[in-house]
């Protein structure tokens, strides 16, 4: 029995000495090793990643990137076409009249007398878009203009219909529309003049649509495609919104808008600094 106790214990003291014990130890240290170093990079990879997520939030975009917005085509104030990226498109919809005002325009009112943006500073006015041989909305908007002349006597403003078809509407014609409609022509005025000169303001400083149909579309009473919009401008010239005159509540909002300007408006000329005590010319003038 000693013998072969002696025996096993050779046999295991000639195994940890083999050359298969050391490789084996070899392996499983390698093993080991590799497991370790695998979870430590995965940690300094999430790491890594998490750093570059917070540089990038605060990173400028690339340039190449920054070529390649996309791009918005616009009227401008002058009533042409021109190319600007997303971003100046934004701004534009969110504020899209300019602060400098609507452009110098000349139309002729209903005494054949020229009439400028200067004879129309000083005082809030509105304006409103429509012909006189339409069979659609334009009698809603010019019932509309009618009531605010109407319910707010009270208000230093002026009205202003200017038509999108002056080879038709001449200055006679549109006095009998106005006096067919009740209006006070001492403070609503009606003008008309150059097709292309009106469609250019309308389209650069109002950024309303305006259009002449033509081929199959054009039908007696629709032959021009215009805004029912009747646009607020305050006393420096300068554009203050659109309102639907079709709409009840646009029309309340339009109002409340007015006797605000109507009240302060010659001193926001004033401290804009332009066109300080100049007043509207009367039709009669």
């Amino acid at each position: 029995m000693a013998t072969t106790s002696r025996d096993e214990e050779g046999r295991e003291g000639s195994f940890f000495r083999s050359p298969r014990f050391f490789v084996g130890c070899v392996l499983w240290l390698g093993v080991i090793a590799g497991l370790v170093w695998m979870q430590a990079g995965s940690r300094n990879r999430g790491a890594d990643a998490a750093r570059v997520g917070e540089v990038g939030k605060n990173d400028p975009v690339p340039d190449e990137t920054a070529r390649q917005k996309s791009l918005v085509i616009k009227t401008n104030k002058d009533g042409g076409l021109e190319v600007v990226d997303a971003a100046t498109a934004k701004a534009m919809a969110e504020s899209p009249w300019d602060k400098e005002g609507v452009a110098d325009f000349e139309f002729i009112d209903t005494e054949g007398k020229a009439v400028k943006k200067a004879d129309l500073l000083g005082k809030p006015w509105i304006v409103c878009f429509v012909f006189t041989h339409c069979a659609a909305t334009c009698p809603m908007v010019t019932g509309s203009m009618r009531e605010l002349q109407d319910r707010l006597k009270d208000c230093d403003f002026r009205l202003v219909t200017l038509t999108v078809d002056p080879e038709r509407d001449t200055p006679e014609v549109l006095k009998g529309y106005g006096e067919s409609r009740g209006a006070d022509f001492s403070k609503w005025m009606f003008l008309g003049g150059d097709k292309i000169a009106t469609y250019k303001l309308i389209h650069g400083s109002f950024k309303m649509p305006v259009q002449e149909t033509v081929g199959k579309d054009r039908q007696p009473g629709y032959e021009f495609i215009h805004s029912n919009n009747i646009m607020l401008v305050d006393a420096a010239g300068v554009v203050r919104g659109k309102f639907d005159a079709t709409k009840g509540e646009a029309m309340s909002s339009l109002r409340r808008e007015i006797q605000k300007l109507a009240k302060g408006g010659a001193d926001e000329v004033k401290e804009s600094g332009e066109a300080v005590g100049v007043e509207a010319a009367s039709p009669k003038d």
